[in-house]
């Protein structure tokens, strides 16, 4: 083979690498979620810090369970009626919690990760911060809890703005610390869909 050949053969190896790479990451994965789920017509965005290959096995594994959590999500007139409470979403599979209350400073937050169900967090009203870590960068402060399907933890993490115009996706490995201040106190409302983990 010529040194010519060669190098186009190089160029196109390189090629379809780079392709590749690129529809497996963050951009092909809100067009797969927006081409799935009616997120888009309402502008919603995914937190840039989720776990997308998490997220991918989840969804294709009940798709009907988390169509029917976006379907919730997305409307719009209902969140911003409905009172405080849970509510049915996909029976066993997945329900929500509204919630109206007070953002916290951020010491009164404790870190926290699930493993029976994903957490999918969305501020209705108002502004919070929201601090994320992988759960091995923590240091485990309380064992994982059936009772209440949680674990605690301390350190340190990446701060991401939760408003209106954004939700969240928190797996087994994502601990978060919800609710903390922006400015001050704010009184936000909120949604927390609890969706169960395809093992």
């Amino acid at each position: 083979m010529s040194s010519g050949k060669k190098n186009i053969c190089i160029v196109l190896l390189v090629s379809v690498a780079l392709l590749a790479k690129a529809q497996n990451g963050p951009k092909s994965l809100e067009y797969w979620l927006r081409s799935r789920t009616s997120v888009s017509k309402q502008g919603l965005k995914i937190f840039n810090g989720i776990d997308t290959t998490t997220f991918k096995k989840q969804y294709e594994a009940n798709p009907k369970t988390w169509d029917k959590a976006f379907v919730f999500l997305t409307d719009t007139a209902k969140l911003k009626t409905i009172a405080p409470g849970q509510y049915a979403v996909d029976g066993d599979n997945a329900y929500a919690k509204i919630s109206i209350g007070p953002s916290k400073p951020s010491q009164d937050v404790k870190w926290e990760s699930h493993i029976k169900y994903i957490d999918l967090q969305y501020v209705i009203s108002g502004a919070e911060q929201i601090e994320v870590a992988n759960i091995s960068a923590l240091t485990l402060t309380e064992a994982y809890s059936v009772s209440t399907d949680a674990a605690h933890y301390s350190g340190t993490g990446e701060m991401y703005l939760a408003d209106p115009a954004v939700f969240f996706l928190f797996f087994s490995t994502d601990a978060h610390r919800p609710g903390i201040q922006v400015n001050g106190p704010v009184i936000e409302k909120k949604l927390v869909i609890k969706i169960a983990y395809v093992q």
